[in-house]
C-alpha cells in the first residue's frame, strides 16, 4: 500500500489532473470522469440464539452488517444429529423460524450477499428437550369394591410438548388380584379388590421420548358408602325386612333395604322425632310432638295417627299391642303407653321417669330398660309392660359407682346391658341379679351407638367417629379397629362419621353416617358396609323439587330441581312438565329441559308441574309441585280515619266492630259493602267482647261496663264494677262476665244482664290480668293467667249463671302458656300464646292435655283465627323485653290438623312518598268464606296522623 502511493505521488507531479484523480488524489474541482467511493464486503456477528428446544419453532436472526444495502440473507442447515431430516435445509431472510425435530447439536451456516460482496460463517446450535412433570390428582382413600379415579391431567410438559401416560401398579396389599399394567389414558378407574395400601406410579412421556415418574399411594376400607336420598332423625334396623328404618327430616318415613339398596318413603302427618319397629316387621312407631303415627310395612301406609299428652323423645313399639313414648320435655314426667288398636292412654305407674331418658326393649318384650339424662349422678332402670300399660320396676343398685352417661344398649340374647360411658352390666329377671356391673369397654370417649350379634360387639366412639371398633361378646376384650369409608366427588374424599351401627341378619354391620359439612351436600347421610362382590345394578334416580309455593299472576315463578340425585353419582337431565293449569290459561313452561324453571302464571288458580330426571339409563318417578297463583288485587289496604282500641268479629253478620277514639264509639263495618255504622259510647273502650249471635257487644272503660245493641245502635245498659278491666265475655247466656285488670289474686265478676246483680265466682281465685276465650258451647270460659310462672291455663263453668272455678291445666311449668288463649271454632282445641296446643274437653279427665305445638321460632301469637284447617296467626316478640323485632307484617297460615308451618302471606306496606312502611298487624279474623281480615297498624316512623288499616285478603 505505502508503494502504490509512492507512484501515485510521482504521477501528480508528471502527469494531468486525470490521473491523479484516477489514483484516488484530486483537487477542488470536478469532471465529467470522477467515480464514487467503494464500499467493503457485508460481515456476520452471529446468530441470535445457540439453542433451542425440539418441537418448537424458534425464531434464528442472522446479525449481519452491509454498507452496500439490499444485501440477501439465508440460513442452511449443514450439519444434523442422526435421525434429523432437517439436513441441507435452507431458509431465506435474515430471520427464519426453524422447529428442530431431534435432540443434539446442528451446524447452520449464514450467507449474506450484497453488491459489495459475499460472506458466510458457521455456528453450532444446540437443540434440548426438558422432561416432563408427571402429577397425579386422586384422593388418597378409597373404598372397597367402589370406583376409584386418579387423574393425570395435573401433569405438564415445560415445552408443551403432548404427554402420553402409562400407570403401573408398584405396591398392592396381599390376597389383590389387581393387575400390574394398569392404562395408558390420562384418567384411570380402579377398582381396589382388598383393603389395605396401594401404590400406583404414574409415567409421563413427552412426543420426543422425554419421561418423568411419580408415585401415588391411597389406602381402601373394608366399606364401601353409598349416600341416602334423604337425611336420618333417628333410624333402627329390621332384621324382617333386612333394612334402615329411619325418619327423615323432611316429615317423611323411610325403608332403605340393604340387599337391592332401593328406598320407599311415606309422608308423615307430622315431622318425626323417633321410630321403633316390631321384631317380625309388620309395624313400625314413630313418635312426634304431640302424636304418634303407625306405619303398615307391609302396605306401607299409615295405618293411624293417635294423639298423646306429650312431646315424644323415644319410643317402643310392642308385640303386646302397646306402643310406648318416653316425654321430651319437663323434668319428672310418667311413660306413656297407647293401646294400638283403640288410641287409649296410659300413664305409668310407680315412680317418676326423667324426661329425656332413653329407651331400649328387652328382646323378651315383657319389659324395657332405660337410661335417664339430666341427672347426677346418671342411672339406668326397668319398666315392667307385660300388662300392656307401663309400671316402674327400680333402678340399678349403684349411685355413682359406675357412669351410665344417658344412653344403654341390650345385647340380642337379653344378658347384657352397655351404657354410653362403656360400664357394662347384666340384665336378669330376678331383681337381685339385675343391672350388676359386669365389666366395660376402653373408649376414647363414650359409645355413640352399639351392636351385638354373636361374638361380636360392634360400636361407634364418639371421640372418634370415622372408626368402628370391635369387642369380643363372651369375653369382654377389644378386637380392634376398623376405618370406615369416605365419600370421593369431584375427586376430592370426603370423612364420614358414624351415626348408628348395626348388624344385618348375617351378622354383618353397617354403619349410618353423615359426610363431612365441607363436602356441601344438602342430603350427607348415607351406609357403610361391607360389599361381598362388584354391585353392577343402576338404582333409579331420584326427583325432588321445591315446595308447593304461591305466585302472584304475571310474574315470573322460578321452580327448582336442583336436589335430584342419583345413587350412583351420575349426571342427571330433566324433563318438565305442566300437567295441569285453570281453564283458558295459556301459561307455557320455559325451559322445561332444564334443573330450574320458569313460567309465568297468567290467571288465578292451581298450576301443576311434574318433573323426572334421567341418569342415562333409567328415569325417576315423577315428582309433583303445585303453584296456587293469586291476584294482587284480591289483597286491600283500606286507610281508616280513627284509632283502632279494640276489635272483633261477627261471623254471622260478616261485620267488624271496632272501638274507636276521639270522639268514643263503636264503628261496624260491612266487609263485603265496607258501609260503615257508628254508635256512640260514654268514653273509650279498650276491652271489647261480642257475643255469639253478633246482636250484642260489651265494652268497658276505666270500671264501667256497657252493653250495646249492634242492631239497634245504642248502649241498652251500664255497669261499674270494683276494679279496672283487662276482659270481658259475653255468652247468650244472660249473663256479662268481667275479668280484673289489677290487683294479684281476685275474682270474676258475673252480672246478670236483665237485673245488674253482680256476682264474685265460685272456687279457686283467679290471676289478674287472666286473658280469656269462650268455648263455643256457650257452657264454659277458658282463661290464661299473667305474673305467675310458671304461666298455666284453666277452666270456668258458667252453666248456672255464676262462674266457677273448674281445674287448671295438669302441668306446671311442663309447657310455656304465655299469658293468652284461643279456642278452636270446634270447640276441640286450645291454643296458647307461646304456641302449644291442648286438648278441649270441658269438664272431663283429659281437659287441656298437650296435643304438640305451633313453631313459632321463639315468637309467640298477638292473634289468631281458626277455619276450617287453617290457622291464621300473627306473631308478636315473645317477651316485651327483645326490644324490636321484625314480626307482625306477615300473616302466618298453619294446618290446624297437623300443626305444620303452610305458608306466609305478607301485609302490604303504605307507600309515604317513596318510601315504603310496614303495616303490622293487631287483630286477624276470618269471614264464613274463608277471607281473611285484619286490623292493621302502620309504622309510627311513617308520621302518620291515623295508622290503622283495614286489610283485606279474598281468596
Amino acid at each position: 500500500m505505502r508503494r502504490l502511493r509512492s507512484v501515485c505521488s510521482a504521477l501528480v507531479i508528471a502527469v494531468s489532473i486525470t490521473l491523479l484523480v484516477a489514483c484516488g488524489g484530486g483537487g477542488s474541482g470536478s469532471g465529467s470522469g470522477s467515480k464514487a467511493p467503494v464500499s467493503p464486503p457485508p460481515s456476520i456477528s452471529g446468530l441470535s440464539t445457540a439453542q433451542a428446544v425440539v418441537g418448537q419453532a424458534v425464531q434464528v436472526d442472522v446479525n449481519s452488517e452491509s454498507s452496500a444495502g439490499n444485501p440477501t440473507v439465508s440460513v442452511r442447515i449443514v450439519s444434523v444429529p442422526s435421525g434429523s431430516s432437517l439436513s441441507g435445509v435452507e431458509l431465506s431472510g435474515s430471520s427464519v423460524e426453524v422447529t428442530f425435530d431431534v435432540t443434539g447439536f446442528y451446524q447452520l451456516e449464514a450467507k449474506v450477499t450484497d453488491s459489495a460482496g459475499s460472506v458466510s460463517k458457521r455456528f453450532d446450535l444446540e437443540v434440548i428437550n426438558n422432561n416432563p412433570v408427571a402429577q397425579v390428582a386422586g384422593p388418597d382413600r378409597a373404598n372397597l369394591l367402589s370406583p376409584l379415579y386418579l387423574n393425570a391431567s395435573l401433569s405438564y410438559d415445560p415445552d408443551l410438548h403432548g404427554l402420553t401416560y402409562e400407570w403401573r401398579l408398584v405396591e398392592k396389599p396381599a390376597g389383590s388380584n389387581m393387575p400390574q399394567a394398569l392404562g395408558q389414558a390420562a384418567t384411570l378407574e380402579l377398582l381396589p379388590d382388598v383393603k389395605g395400601l396401594y401404590l400406583v406410579s404414574l409415567t409421563a412421556i413427552d412426543a420426543y421420548g422425554a419421561s418423568n415418574t411419580t408415585e401415588f399411594a391411597f389406602t381402601t376400607s373394608a366399606f364401601k358408602f353409598r349416600r341416602f336420598i334423604f337425611n336420618v332423625v333417628d333410624a333402627v334396623y329390621s332384621d324382617a325386612h333386612d333394612a334402615v328404618v329411619a325418619v327423615g327430616d323432611d316429615q317423611k318415613f323411610y325403608v332403605y333395604s340393604m340387599e337391592t339398596h332401593a328406598t320407599r318413603a311415606l309422608t308423615l302427618a307430622h315431622p318425626g322425632t323417633s321410630v321403633s319397629v316390631l321384631p317380625d316387621g309388620s309395624k313400625a312407631a314413630v313418635g312426634h310432638d304431640g302424636f304418634i303415627s303407625i306405619i303398615d310395612l307391609s302396605a306401607m301406609a299409615v295405618e293411624s295417627v293417635m294423639p298423646v299428652s306429650t312431646d315424644v323423645f323415644d319410643i317402643e313399639i310392642a308385640t303386646n299391642g302397646f306402643v310406648y313414648a318416653m316425654p321430651k320435655t319437663d323434668q319428672w314426667e310418667s311413660l306413656r303407653s297407647l293401646k294400638m288398636d283403640t288410641g287409649e292412654e296410659f300413664q305409668s305407674g310407680g315412680y317418676s321417669v326423667r324426661a329425656g331418658t332413653v329407651m331400649k326393649m328387652h328382646p323378651t318384650q315383657q319389659s324395657i330398660y332405660g337410661a335417664n339424662r339430666g341427672l347426677s349422678p346418671s342411672d339406668i332402670e326397668k319398666y315392667d309392660i307385660s300388662a300392656g300399660a307401663p309400671s316402674y320396676l327400680y333402678d340399678s343398685p349403684y349411685h355413682g359407682n359406675y357412669a351410665m352417661c344417658g344412653d344403654l344398649w341390650i345385647s340380642r340374647d337379653g344378658l347384657r346391658i352397655f351404657t354410653r360411658c362403656g360400664n357394662v352390666f347384666r340384665s336378669s329377671d330376678v331383681r337381685e341379679q339385675d343391672m350388676l356391673y359386669n365389666g366395660s369397654l376402653d373408649l376414647v370417649q363414650n359409645i355413640a351407638s352399639l351392636s351385638h350379634f354373636g361374638e361380636k360387639v360392634a360400636y361407634i366412639d364418639s371421640g372418634e367417629t370415622d372408626k368402628i371398633a370391635y369387642y369380643g361378646y363372651s369375653v369382654l376384650t377389644p378386637k380392634g379397629k376398623a376405618e370406615l369409608p369416605v365419600e370421593i366427588t369431584n375427586g376430592e374424599s370426603y370423612r364420614v362419621d358414624g351415626r348408628f351401627v348395626f348388624h344385618r341378619p348375617d351378622g354383618q354391620e353397617i354403619v349410618l353416617a353423615q359426610v363431612d359439612a365441607s363436602a356441601g351436600y344438602l342430603r350427607d347421610w348415607g351406609v357403610a358396609y361391607l360389599p361381598s362382590e362388584v354391585e353392577t345394578f343402576n338404582l333409579p334416580p331420584v326427583a325432588i323439587a321445591d315446595a308447593n309455593s304461591y305466585a302472584n299472576i304475571n310474574e315470573e315463578l322460578l321452580v327448582s330441581a336442583e336436589q335430584s340425585l342419583d345413587p350412583e353419582g351420575a349426571s342427571l337431565s330433566y324433563q318438565w312438565e305442566l300437567q295441569s293449569r285453570p281453564s283458558d290459561s295459556i301459561s307455557e313452561l320455559v325451559n322445561a329441559d332444564a334443573s330450574v324453571v320458569s313460567f309465568v302464571p297468567d290467571i288465578k288458580g292451581e298450576y301443576t308441574l311434574r318433573v323426572k330426571v334421567n341418569d342415562g339409563e333409567m328415569d325417576s318417578a315423577y315428582t309433583t309441585v303445585k303453584v296456587t297463583a293469586e291476584d294482587p288485587a284480591d289483597k286491600r289496604l283500606l286507610a281508616l280515619d280513627f284509632e283502632v282500641l279494640a276489635s272483633t268479629f261477627s261471623v254471622s253478620r260478616n261485620q267488624l266492630v271496632l272501638s274507636a277514639s276521639s270522639p268514643a264509639r263503636l264503628v261496624l263495618v260491612d266487609v263485603e259493602t265496607l258501609e260503615r255504622r257508628e254508635i256512640a259510647l260514654g268514653a273509650s273502650a279498650a276491652v271489647l267482647s261480642l257475643n255469639p249471635a253478633g246482636n250484642k257487644a260489651a265494652v268497658a272503660y276505666g270500671n264501667t261496663v256497657a252493653i250495646v245493641d249492634l242492631v239497634g245502635a245504642s248502649v241498652i245498659s251500664t255497669f261499674s264494677v270494683s276494679a279496672p278491666v283487662i276482659d270481658l265475655v259475653l255468652p247468650d247466656n244472660g249473663y256479662v262476665y268481667v275479668f280484673p285488670a289489677s290487683d294479684q289474686w281476685t275474682r270474676i265478676t258475673t252480672i246478670a244482664l236483665d237485673t245488674g246483680v253482680q256476682q264474685q265466682h265460685q272456687g279457686n281465685y283467679i290471676r289478674a290480668g287472666t286473658r280469656v276465650d269462650l268455648h263455643p258451647s256457650g257452657k264454659f270460659i277458658y282463661g290464661a293467667d299473667n305474673g305467675l310462672s310458671p304461666s298455666d291455663i284453666e277452666l270456668y263453668d258458667i252453666q248456672a249463671g255464676n262462674a266457677v272455678y273448674v281445674k287448671d291445666s295438669p302441668y306446671h311449668g311442663d309447657f310455656a302458656m304465655c299469658g293468652d288463649v284461643w279456642v278452636a271454632e270446634n270447640g276441640e282445641s286450645l291454643f296458647t300464646r307461646c304456641g302449644n296446643v291442648f286438648k278441649a274437653n270441658p269438664g272431663q279427665a283429659d281437659d287441656m292435655i298437650y296435643r304438640g305445638a305451633l313453631n313459632l321460632n321463639g315468637a309467640a301469637i298477638g292473634s289468631l283465627s281458626q277455619s276450617g284447617d287453617e290457622l291464621a296467626i300473627l306473631l308478636e316478640p315473645r317477651y316485651s323485653h327483645t326490644g324490636e323485632q321484625e314480626l307482625g307484617h306477615t300473616i302466618n297460615l298453619f294446618s290446624h290438623a297437623s300443626n305444620s308451618f303452610v305458608r306466609s302471606i305478607d301485609i302490604p306496606a303504605t307507600l309515604v312518598g317513596d318510601v315504603a312502611y310496614h303495616n303490622y298487624g293487631q287483630n286477624i279474623f276470618h269471614t264464613a268464606d274463608g277471607t281473611l281480615v285484619a286490623i292493621v297498624k302502620v309504622n309510627s316512623a311513617a308520621g302518620k296522623i291515623f295508622e290503622y288499616s283495614l286489610f283485606i285478603y279474598s281468596r
